[in-house]
């Protein structure tokens, strides 16, 4: 059976260099990360917006992008994704904003494996089957590990409170948006480690509890409970991965930005924010061009929007977050030859996560902290049918920007 992805995978974006945009647009997006992608097909498709998506990159998609050699192709950012199955609450959006473009393939059943030193810990889909295999490995913590999974509902449930206050117009918010918001707040004050040791004093456990840190790269001393909640309550019901490679994402928004007269340009990058009287009136490219729209959105991330875009810069007081440094492996033989599957492997070397990371931030030369593998290939299933005989591995761990620092300009 053929499964093919239901973009055509040819890049359909605009080079700035070889045709710069004119006219009107109403909504000036700048990136085209997932963010960037999701607000500007949203204006286009509910508000009948005209908008232009400006990506400093020569490919669409920020994280969301995938990567070519002859025969090959790995994702950068996307290596699983939660609530897009079944009546999943990513699904319906992802579905109006790309108008069913885009299909997903379900991860196996066990979507993540565990690896503390020489022990495995499966992590099955489903909530009770999470908490019934991990107890069935630690069957004095059975209640530990129900409470875990229930405070990361809970922390959930509380996300939901807070993002809703968040939505809320700023006089109303100002009046009712407290109580929404204190719950989520008590959460995201507290660290992963504060949290989960006050369940279990097992190390072993308490490693398995924290592993998804990897996927944010913070480790549980440091890392907000609430960041690592949202993540394992993401997959806690399974994973998917996109049909035709996560580049795949990109492709499908475009034709709803496109519909309502809009367009994504790459090679375009963005100097500053034009905001002459307080308010953004549009952006100044590299090229000194200007482009002007009543509306303007940074997808470019807080630092660089306060820091590089804005004509009077007000540093955010948030710091860099932690890297990740990523080997992309290719074989000539295929997942069935190799006996690759799409269960992610999380390897940790024993359970001390945050004395390893940060033994490895000073001394690169030391053990690696973790590694974490992914099988792109075996988990789309056109892949085989786009690059036959072939699959593709990704290995990451955590990596420090100043390590590649000297680097940023070529």
């Amino acid at each position: 059976m053929q499964v093919r992805a239901i973009v055509d995978p040819a890049c359909m974006t605009t080079s700035y260099k070889q045709k710069p945009p004119n006219g009107e647009y109403d909504v000036i997006v700048i990136g085209s990360g997932i963010g960037g992608l999701a607000a500007a097909a949203a204006l286009a498709k509910h508000a009948d917006m005209r908008v232009l998506v400006l990506e400093r990159h020569w490919t669409a998609g920020g994280l969301t992008q995938s990567f070519s050699r002859p025969g090959y192709e790995w994702d950068v950012g996307v290596h699983y994704v939660g609530e897009v199955g079944g009546d999943g609450p990513l699904r319906k959006p992802f579905e109006q904003l790309t108008e069913g473009r885009l299909a997903w393939a379900p991860l196996p059943d066990i979507y993540d494996s565990v690896h503390i030193g020489d022990r495995v810990f499966d992590l099955p889909s489903g909530r009770k089957r999470f908490a019934t295999s991990l107890s069935e490995k630690f069957p004095s913590e059975r209640r530990a590990i129900e409470r875990f999974v229930e405070l990361i509902e809970d922390c959930r449930r509380a996300s939901a409170a807070f993002f809703t206050a968040q939505a809320l117009p700023p006089k109303l918010g100002a009046k009712v948006g407290g109580p929404l918001r204190d719950a989520f707040s008590a959460y995201a004050a507290k660290t992963t480690a504060e949290v989960v040791w006050s369940l279990t004093s097992d190390p072993v456990l308490r490693a398995v509890l924290t592993a998804h840190f990897g996927n944010y790269a913070t480790p549980p001393r440091e890392s907000s409970f609430a960041v690592h909640a949202g993540v394992v309550g993401n997959f806690i019901d399974g994973a998917w991965f996109p049909i035709g490679g996560a580049g795949a994402i990109a492709r499908a928004f475009e034709p709803t930005i496109e519909a309502a007269g809009g367009a994504i340009y790459v090679s375009a990058e963005v100097e500053q924010v034009l905001a002459p009287d307080g308010v953004a009136r549009g952006v100044r490219m590299i090229d000194g061009r200007e482009l002007r729209a009543p509306l303007v959105i940074s997808d470019a991330g807080v630092s660089t929007t306060f820091n590089r875009l804005l004509p009077n810069p007000t540093p955010p007081k948030l710091g860099p977050s932690h890297a990740h440094a990523c080997l992309y492996l290719g074989f000539a033989a295929s997942d069935e030859e190799l006996g690759l599957r799409g269960t992610n492997m999380w390897m940790y070397p024993d359970e001390n996560h945050d004395e390893n990371c940060a033994r490895f931030y000073e001394d690169p030369d030391a053990r690696i902290p973790f590694v974490y593998a992914s099988f792109p290939s075996a988990k789309d299933p056109s892949f085989r049918d786009r690059h036959p005989g072939h699959a593709t591995v990704d290995l990451l761990t955590v990596a420090r920007w100043e390590w590649f620092e000297r680097w940023a300009d070529r």
